[in-house]
């Protein structure tokens, strides 16, 4: 059981423009059919400017239900954080491996994002990682 989910929030190549989470109990990618648009992921991702260049979109997801289960001090988010940051920079670095570029950021409005995607109450955004052009 893992604290923190890598959702693949939005993919624009390959699959319809939509927003998918990765079931790590089935090990599969779902479709939610949350549709999104540009000016909705500008205003999440704080008007960064990766989201037009950007293939697909990751956003590192923490259950706090499964943290709180995983981790019986209250400190536990920290792990959290800690665990998304690790997800990413793998998944950043397998990334630049096969010539794709990818950026990190933590900087986002987590309520935006929590309502684009449909989370949960007790689930929280840490952390996206564009994927896109080097």
């Amino acid at each position: 059981m893992h604290a923190v989910v890598i959702a693949l929030a939005l993919i624009a190549v390959a699959l319809p423009r939509r927003i998918y989470y990765y079931d790590d109990y089935r090990d599969t990618l779902v479709d939610t059919r949350l549709r999104f648009d540009d000016e909705a992921l500008d205003v999440c991702l704080a008007r960064q400017g990766m989201v037009h260049a950007s293939a697909a979109i990751l956003v590192a997801v923490c259950s706090a239900a499964r943290l709180a289960w995983k981790y019986r001090d209250p400190r536990g988010y920290l792990d959290a954080y800690t665990n998304a940051g690790h997800a990413m920079q793998n998944a950043a670095l397998y990334a630049e491996s096969l010539g794709i570029g990818a950026w990190i950021t933590t900087a986002m409005d987590t309520g935006a994002m929590s309502s684009l995607m449909s989370l949960r109450g007790d689930e929280f955004p840490l952390a996206a990682m564009a994927l896109g052009n080097p």
